[in-house]
């Protein structure tokens, strides 16, 4: 069982969720912002948050995100891809990646060989590719990893390896987008 600390913790980041979920409504009842939206994912095991968001320029997404409001000692991740973006918070490391399937996508820039070997084509491969992001960006800076030489969560048995947990996340047509985070075997 979780202790009281982690229990306060998920109390308080519900409560802030409510919040900005309040914060959206208000929003969107306003004549200059009802081009953007946000909606909370539901993600299986997940002890955090995720939201998606959606605004009419990638600019305007890119500042709603950045602007969210994270309890203090919470770690978040961000992802961008057009007028869409992913907000991830949680008590421990969290990545978080949204990516556009690009149909032109070849295995050599963005598979390992052993994955390269597997049957598949570009749509797997992109979420091969957004989930390999995602990890890359909880372990601390998405730009030291090699997406050729990092094995995609997206293939980890039930979505687990150690202390990591990944989920392929509900994004819009189009698009595909992962959350990965680091467990606490305590709790």
């Amino acid at each position: 069982s979780c202790s009281r600390a982690e229990r306060h913790d998920r109390i308080e980041i519900a409560r802030h969720a409510r919040g900005i979920a309040g914060i959206w409504d208000v929003l969107a009842r306003r004549s200059d912002r009802r081009d953007m939206s946000s909606r909370p994912l539901v993600v299986k095991e997940f002890p955090g948050h995720v939201w998606l968001i959606e605004s009419s320029s990638p600019e305007q997404t890119r500042d709603l995100a950045r602007s969210m409001a994270i309890p203090d000692h919470w770690l978040t991740s961000r992802s961008y891809r057009n007028q869409f973006g992913l907000v991830a918070a949680n008590r421990s490391r969290v990545g978080v990646d949204i990516e556009v399937i690009d149909v032109s996508v070849t295995a050599d820039a963005v598979l390992t060989r052993d994955e390269a070997r597997i049957a598949a084509g570009p749509l797997e491969w992109c979420a091969w590719w957004s989930a390999k992001e995602g990890l890359a960006k909880a372990l601390g800076d998405a730009r030291l990893y090699d997406p050729r030489r990092l094995e995609s969560p997206a293939l980890w048995p039930l979505g687990r390896q150690g202390r990591w947990r990944a989920e392929q996340l509900d994004v819009p047509t189009g698009h595909v987008g992962w959350v990965l985070w680091e467990t606490d075997l305590a709790c």
